[in-house]
């Protein structure tokens, strides 16, 4: 049997708690005529999705919600804005579903208005970088107005379409305009940064350096970003590529960007966090879910802040008679049924919560032998742990042991650890629940064993 110690003692978690989990969310792209036309062309909206979507974000309790938004819905052409179309009611009410749910609510912009800016994906010019400022805040205030709001905005997506190293250059001018015309407005949403990726891992580390990096004359760009932003893609690989070999990279990639955005060029600390707002298994579509719990244990493990799941709904892409690219949920044609997906996103979606504290343990660095783990707080004392058997041909016994006495709680509440099971030798089709016997932490230790393959999560509940 392996034992995995958790240490009470060293959060992982860099500057600050874990925010909880993120679910990007395209249903208002339902709305939109070309899905109508490409994916699903029988859509009835709100109908389909009342009937089939909100409920299933419902059932992922997330924490964060993230909208991609095409500011062309708002303003089509110069001069001319659209509030009430139906692309920007869909957008207003999937905004106010999110609101509703408690869920923090991030916007993210595509690429900016084409009439804008033309084939640059950003204004650059003193003329642009006026229009696209002011058609900005007048798009946040049309969704303020509505009663939407909104936390979190991300005025470019990833830092490639920016030219990498001109990043400070290219944001600094744009968002310190954008800045004083939503503060004269009144409208307190916060900015945080592209989100940079790799491989190689120095490509995401470069990203950060290059927002960090002073350019005379004019006012700093890292003190208008709330935190740093990571995306995990690793290009189109075949069916039946392994993905555990992906691990490594996995792991250097967000340490990487984690040290990065740990201090400045002169060395003085940084105190930003890193979230991962775009991960998932994009080169099957989501037709796969092994890949999702390995990056989720070690997002947790290496300190970011918060991870987010590419996506609810296949409405960002337009090919006709593909089942769900990219979505957790296929398109209507297969009844926007869960892919096995989903369900492996919904039991980790839940299982922690705001605020969290993510604990150093035996598997944060090497891993032991073929057992993955991440291990948290919750509330009241309350666990959480994760475990990942990647031996796909042998089962795994293991106890986790806590150490400590931890700085929040001086001993871990009587409680039991109700686990839930993801199993690759009977993938779920449905909402995956608690085993019946639920499994005890007796002086600090709780044992079990999963088969060759699975994905357990404990979640502690008091006696």
């Amino acid at each position: 049997m392996t034992s995995i110690s958790v240490n009470r003692n060293d959060p992982q978690t860099a500057n600050g708690l874990f925010k909880g989990f993120c679910t990007i969310d395209g249903s208002h792209e339902l709305w939109h005529a070309s899905n109508l036309e490409n994916n699903n062309p029988d859509v009835v909206v709100p109908a389909d999705y009342e009937q089939h979507v909100l409920p299933r974000l419902k059932a992922l309790r997330p924490a964060i919600v993230r909208k991609f938004i095409d500011l062309a819905a708002f303003a089509p052409e110069p001069g001319k804005y659209d509030p009430s179309g139906p692309r920007m009611q869909g957008l207003y009410r999937t905004i106010k579903d999110a609101n509703a749910l408690g869920a923090t609510v991030i916007v993210n912009f595509t690429i900016t208005v084409p009439w804008i800016a033309g084939p640059k994906f950003f204004p650059r010019s003193d003329a642009e970088i006026e229009t696209w400022s002011t058609v900005v805040t007048d798009f946040m205030k049309a969704l303020t107005g509505r009663g939407c709001r909104v936390r979190y905005l991300q005025i470019q997506n990833e830092q490639d379409i920016l030219g990498g190293a001109g990043l400070s250059v290219l944001l600094r001018v744009p968002m310190t305009v954008l800045r004083k015309k939503l503060d004269a407005a009144g409208l307190r949403v916060q900015f945080f940064a592209p989100g940079f990726y790799g491989p190689p891992p120095s490509q995401a580390s470069q990203g950060v350096n290059a927002l960090q990096a002073p350019v005379p004359g004019y006012p700093d760009v890292d003190h208008l970003i709330s935190f740093y932003d990571k995306h995990t893609w690793y290009g189109h690989v075949p069916p039946d590529y392994d993905w555990r070999l992906e691990e490594p990279t996995m792991i250097a990639e967000v340490k990487a960007l984690r040290d990065a955005a740990a201090k400045y060029a002169d060395g003085s600390p940084c105190r930003k966090q890193v979230w991962d707002t775009e991960f998932g298994d994009y080169e099957t579509g989501n037709d796969r879910w092994e890949k999702t719990p390995l990056f989720t244990i070690a997002a947790l493990n290496h300190g970011l802040a918060s991870i987010g799941m590419w996506q609810l709904t296949n409405t960002n892409y337009g090919y006709p008679g593909y089942p769900g690219t990219g979505g957790l949920l296929n398109t209507k044609m297969y009844g926007f049924a869960p892919k096995t997906a989903y369900w492996v996103w919904q039991i980790i979606s839940t299982a922690v919560e705001r605020e969290s504290i993510v604990f150093h343990n035996g598997c944060t660095e090497a891993g032991l032998g073929a057992l993955r783990a991440a291990a948290c707080v919750v509330s009241e004392g309350a666990q959480t742990v994760f475990v990942y058997n990647l031996d796909l041909a042998e089962p795994a016994s293991f106890s986790v042991r806590y150490l400590g006495p931890s700085t929040r709680f001086a001993t871990i509440p009587p409680q039991v650890m109700k686990r839930r099971l993801v199993d690759p030798a009977h993938p779920p089709s449905t909402l995956i629940g608690p085993g019946l016997a639920g499994i005890k932490i007796e002086r600090d230790t709780f044992s079990d064993t999963i088969p060759a393959g699975a994905f357990a999560v404990y979640r502690g509940q008091s006696l």
